[in-house]
Order: C-alpha cells, then structure tokens, then sequence
C-alpha cells in the first residue's frame, strides 16, 4: 500500500488515470472539453461577479479551485496553505448575523470562509484515502486530543443551558472548525516538509496581514472587497486619541494579538538551520508584524510579544544560536521603532488613558456575578445574552462589553470544569513546546523556543483581553496541532543524536572515540 502523501494523494492520481482520463485522451475530445469547461468558467464569473451577493468571492473561489489545484498539482498543500493564510485575513462571512451579539464582544452569526472550505476539502482528500484504501491514511490522534475533546464536550452540554441556543450555535460552529483544523494537523503532519509548508503559510500569512494593516495605517484609506475589510480605529481623545490599526481582524487588539503571537517564531525563523527560503521568509515577516503590532497600540500585544521575544533571546543566547549579523538587525529593527514610535509608545503606555484599563474591573466584577448565579455556566456564547440584566444602576457610567478577561468568560460560560480543561490545553501545548525546544534538531527547536514563549505571552494576555477572534483562537489550536506532530519529530530527533553522539574520554586515551550505545 502507498504511503500518505501530502503532496498529491496517489487515490486521485488513479482515479485521474482510471475511465474518465482515458475518454478524453483524443484531441478532439479534449478540445472540445477544454473549450466547453473555458466557456462555461467565464459565463459563471461573469454572472458570480456581477451580483451583489454577499456569497458571490467564495463562489468564484470555489469554481476557480479545482482548476488551479489541476494545473499546480499538490492538491493537499494548497488547500492547507490557503487554509492558514485566510486565518487573519478572509474572505469570510456571517450568515444570520444578529447586531446585538456582535456589538457586545459575542459571535453574532455563523461563521464561513475561504479557510472553512478548503479545511473541507482537506478532510475530504483524508476521508477518501482512507476509504479506497489507496493510499495509507493517517490515524485520527486521539490519547494527545484528549483535553480538546473534553473542552469540546463542554462547550456542547453547555447548550442545555444557554437561554439563547441559537447564539450558542454559532460559537459551536466555529468551534467545530477550530477542533477540525486541530485534528487534521496533529494527525496528518508526518514529515518535515509537511511542518516547513505549515510553518510558511504562518509566515506568509503575517506578512500579508501586516502590509495590510502598514498600508492602511499609513494611507488612512480602509477598503472593503471581496469579502475581506479593513478598519482603522480612533480611540476618544478621553482615552489619548490615538490612532489604532485592525487590518482585517475587526478591533486593535484582536489584531494585537494575532501578531504578538507570531513575530518570536517569525524571528526564531532566521537562527534555525532551515532552507534559505523559509529564514529569507521569517527574516521578512518580522520587522512587518513588529511594526504592524505596534500600529495596533495594543498594551496587552505588547506585554504577550515582549514575554515570547525575552524567552527567545534569553535562551537563543544561551545556546549560542545568535550570530553577529542577527543581533545587529535586532538592534536595527529596535532603534527604527524607538525613532519613529517613541513618544507614541510612550504616550500610550505611560500616558493618561482617563480609565481605559480600569473600566475592564466592572466587567470582571459582572462575570463573578453571573458565576455566582449560575454555577454551571449560561451556556456558550451567552454571557451577552444574560449581560443586560446584570448591568444595574452602578455601572450605568461604565463600558460594557464582553468580559476583557478569557478566562472569566469560559468560567461564566461554560463553568468550572471547562475552564479546567481549556487550562488543560494551554498546560499541555506549553510542555510539548518546552519538550520540543530540548529534543528537536537545530532547524526547528529555535522554532520551538519561540512557540514556547508566544504560548506564554498569550496565557498572560488572556487576562486582560476577550478572544473572541477567529485568529486568535484558531492560531493557538494550530499551534497545539502542530506540536503535537513536533513531538513525534522530537522523539526521533532524540534517539538519532544518542546514536550519533561521541562520548568524551580521558586526556590519556588519545584518537580513540566511541559511540554512545555502546560500541
């Protein structure tokens, strides 16, 4: 039996060589076809392109795909690619959308993408693997899954729950993507190249996000096409009036938090011994997502980076991983930003915000109210249905929004037991990324490292923020996948260099050397 193959599935390629490839193989035929498939393209785009609905990106993209996956080839790397990449940036679309549960923080629909679709067809090529029987099919990683599954479970019985049912769908819907992306990468990455291809969508994807959001910032022009939008917000000028960039990630500072979470590893990219594309890559995606994070003004982004960037310079310095040349284009990178953002930065951060942080404390003091209440939790989603009857006079003067603590809001959502299991998530990606760090090869445990300190940057920031974003969260479970795949990587890492590795006998014993299994 074939071995599973990320780049193209041998199940389609004998199916591509079975009955219908041999029909066409005439040239008549496959004239006529080629002239029928290229009429009918451009008749559907015209029509696609020519409505005003809202579904009318992800059709096209759907009639585009299975062409432009014929002519590249590697079916199962675009589809992961584009999965990634539409993380930050879309299109995307809320059916059903209800105002009322969007404007408070909440999911306020249901949630479809360009990256749902492709993670179907990613699903779809596993799914048929494993069927026909071509091709060996990975297993479904199930003992390493376990705290997902538990929180997920938790996440569903709260629905019983929930007051408004409708509203814990929507979260659940987009939940079941975030686990389906989870599972497909834990289960399906085998290789070194599977990871390298994972690794450089992230990359790509914080770089487009950041020019993006660079682009926007510095012409003050936001756009809308295509399903994807920008935004720029302005804070009151109560609260500093500061100009803050979203890109395509709605508010400052779920965008914040995307980008804090990928510039370490986008910077571990250049000291890993990797192909010279994928360092070129991260060498590129560092200074953009540096100086679009800081765009966002997002005090909670700072404090998450500033943790994963520490740990990996404390640790990079301590292995010696550093070059000259490296530490002078971090020096570089940091005296361009001190010079051009400074006194912003400083304003924003040492500055008057007139009780923009402080106004996080009434939120916090309702959610200990609603957990008093309601033990077990009001059900996924639905702290912002129960939000209203909650706000009495006393903070009638405050913002209110959705809890500006994560934590808090599984806590009041979905109770106790499953803010222990989502801990248990955390808990588990952060020891697989220390573990990682200390076992794998030079090309990704710098990788690692950085991992390690963006998981806990983000477990801090999770404090102080809503996380209620599409990136944020799914970004995190990618990385719990990814590492769960690392962790077979580590393993063998181990054992290769045991078996390599010269033991250091006394001064005496000259030109003698021997292995360290013994021989």
């Amino acid at each position: 039996m074939a071995s599973w193959n990320l780049v193209q599935p041998r199940w389609i390629t004998e199916v591509s060589q079975g009955g219908i490839g041999r029909l066409v193989t005439s040239w008549p035929a496959q004239l006529f076809l080629a002239a029928a498939v290229g009429l009918a393209l451009g008749g559907a785009a015209i029509v696609v392109t020519g409505s005003n609905s809202r579904f009318a990106p992800l059709l096209l993209a759907a009639l585009l795909a299975p062409f432009v996956a014929a002519v590249v080839g590697r079916v199962r790397y675009i589809l992961l690619i584009l999965t990634i990449v539409t993380i930050p940036i879309g299109p995307d679309i809320y059916l059903g959308y209800r105002e009322e549960i969007g404007m408070l923080g909440g999911i306020g629909g249901w949630n479809i993408s360009l990256g749902t679709a492709a993670l179907g067809g990613l699903y779809a090529l596993w799914i048929g693997a494993a069927l026909t029987g071509v091709a060996r099919a990975p297993r479904l990683v199930l003992r390493q899954a376990l705290p997902v599954f538990l929180y997920f479970l938790l996440n569903v019985v709260s629905i019983l729950f929930a007051p408004d049912v409708t509203a814990a769908l929507f979260e659940t819907f987009w939940l079941v993507q975030i686990v389906a992306l989870f599972l497909y990468v834990a289960s399906t990455v085998e290789t070194r190249r599977d990871v390298y291809v994972i690794i450089a969508a992230m990359m790509v994807a914080l770089a487009l996000e950041s020019i993006i959001m660079i682009g926007v910032a510095a012409t003050g022009v936001t756009f809308e096409v295509a399903g994807i939008s920008t935004r720029v917000t302005t804070t009151s000028v109560y609260a500093g009036g500061f100009t803050r960039a979203a890109g395509t990630l709605g508010s400052p500072n779920a965008a914040g938090s995307y980008l804090a979470f990928l510039v370490a590893p986008a910077l571990a990219l250049t000291i890993c011994r990797l192909p010279r594309r994928l360092r070129w890559l991260g060498g590129a995606a560092f200074p953009l997502g540096t100086i679009a994070l800081i765009l966002t003004l997002s005090r909670g982004s700072f404090l998450s980076a500033g943790i994963a960037l520490m740990v990996l310079v404390a640790i990079g310095l301590h292995r010696r991983w550093f070059a000259a040349s490296t530490i002078v284009a971090m020096a570089a990178v940091g005296t361009v930003a001190a010079v051009i953002f400074g006194p912003t930065l400083v304003a924003r951060l040492f500055g008057e915000d007139h009780g923009a942080a402080e106004a996080r404390i009434p939120l916090m003091q309702i959610a200990f109210r609603v957990i008093g209440d309601h033990p077990l939790g009001v059900g996924l989603n639905n702290f912002t249905a129960v939000l209203p009857a909650y706000v009495g006079p006393e903070f009638s003067t405050h913002f209110i929004y959705s809890i500006h603590n994560y934590y808090l809001t599984i806590w009041a959502e979905i109770g106790p037991v499953g803010l222990l299991a989502f801990l248990w998530i955390v808990f588990a990606a952060v020891r697989r990324a220390w573990h990682c760090a200390n076992t794998l090869g030079p090309d990704l445990a710098p990788f690692a490292v950085a991992v390690f300190g963006s998981l806990l940057g983000e477990a801090v920031h999770m404090f102080v923020d809503v996380y209620k974003s599409w990136a944020q969260l799914d970004s995190l479970f990618l990385i719990a996948g990814l590492l769960i795949a690392l962790t077979r990587f580590s393993r063998a890492d181990l054992v290769r260099r045991s078996a390599s590795h010269w033991v250091r006998l006394p001064a005496f014993i000259p030109n003698y050397r021997t292995t360290g299994v013994g021989g």
